[in-house]
């Protein structure tokens, strides 16, 4: 008996470029509304995450 493969969908996606630089992907759906708001600001709208961001960039840089 063949054994079962799982079915792997993928999704169209963007990828996005916050003002500061920072690239992140999103589902390319403008009913999404974390792809529509990203679209907006070009920023996270969030202070906690934009926090995040900063080490997050520092590690890209010198990755």
């Amino acid at each position: 008996m063949p054994a079962q493969q799982a079915e792997v969908i993928l999704q169209p996606y963007w990828t996005l470029t916050l003002k500061t630089g920072l690239k992140v992907n999103v589902p390319a759906d403008l009913d999404n509304p974390v792809t529509l708001t990203l679209l907006e600001l070009e920023d996270w709208p969030e202070p906690k995450v934009a926090f995040l961001c900063a080490p997050i960039q520092v590690l890209a840089r010198n990755g």
